[in-house]
């Protein structure tokens, strides 16, 4: 799903099996990945923005990253959230258990 999330939301190479890179502003971002994911369903998964992005303050950054969470569905039903963060991609990553 990853991949071709990529594809729709445009050209960026993977950095990891989880990663999509974008340059762009955020909410082009965001913009792209409503296009991509609405009224698209994957083996009866969907996928839709839960709220709207918020800061979080990660004390090791300089940067403040962008969070949004995302509702997943099964069949229409609630099957989970995930967060999206957004970091810059020259940005050193500190582990996601240590972001607040």
């Amino acid at each position: 799903m990853v991949d071709e999330l990529a594809t729709k939301i445009g050209p960026a190479p993977s950095v990891g099996s989880d990663d999509v890179v974008f340059a762009g502003k955020l909410d082009e971002w965001l913009d792209r990945f409503d296009s991509a994911v609405s009224g698209r369903v994957w083996n009866g998964f969907t996928v839709a923005r839960k709220s709207a992005p918020s800061q979080i303050n990660v004390e090791t950054l300089t940067y403040r990253p962008w969070r949004v969470a995302l509702q997943i569905r099964y069949e229409g039903r609630n099957f989970g959230s995930v967060p999206l963060v957004s970091l810059p991609s020259n940005s050193a990553q500190p582990s996601p258990s240590s972001w607040h």
